[in-house]
């Protein structure tokens, strides 16, 4: 729980100091994920949005608490929070409505209660509409696939009394895959 808390205000300050580069919206949305290893998960998080007529900036945290899939007696809890940053193009259909596609960087921050994950780097593309309420609130969807992949350090290789038995210190985890969002965004 400390490391979450760490984690979620770096992110927070990260996000609001950066701020003041000429950002149009603050959106919240929650997040639906399904990766290639692990289970379904439901994420909820916040991303800021800008740019010109063309072209858009956004940068966005998602926090997915849970990942593992329970697989009998014990189960792992493993979250993941990936920060990204990205650029695309967009384009106004109508008035009111909004179509944009992009990809960028994302960080992922990784933490499990069995095994040591190190934090890793993958990227993302993404498609997505946005629908304008008034001047103030709009909502909006995107389907994002996501692609990173994992090293877990099992911790299996303090065991002195193992020698005859081969032990993979390292497993690789791939935690590709889509993910839908839906949110509302405030509009400045």
């Amino acid at each position: 729980m400390k490391s979450f808390t760490v984690k979620t205000i770096c992110i927070l300050a990260s996000a609001f100091g950066i701020s003041h580069v000429s950002a149009q919206g603050l959106g919240v949305y929650g997040s639906y994920w399904d990766p290639n290893e692990g289970g379904d998960v439901m994420g909820i998080g916040l991303h800021l949005r800008g740019g010109e007529e063309l072209l858009y900036y956004e940068i966005r945290a998602t926090y997915f608490e849970d990942i593992s899939e329970d697989t009998g007696r014990e189960t792992n809890d493993f979250e993941v929070i990936p920060v990204d940053i990205g650029l695309g193009l967009q384009h106004d259909i109508t008035e009111r409505v909004n179509l944009y596609g992009g990809g960028g960087l994302s960080y992922y921050f990784l933490d499990s209660q069995i095994g040591s994950f190190d934090d890793e780097v993958g990227y993302y593309f993404q498609v997505g509409s946005n629908l304008e309420l008034n001047e103030s609130f709009g909502l909006f969807a995107e389907a994002v696939f996501r692609r990173v992949e994992g090293t877990v350090d099992s911790g299996l290789s303090d065991l002195d009394n193992l020698d005859e038995i081969d032990i993979d210190e390292n497993i690789q985890i791939d935690l590709d895959g889509l993910a839908l969002i839906f949110g509302v965004t405030y509009n400045w």
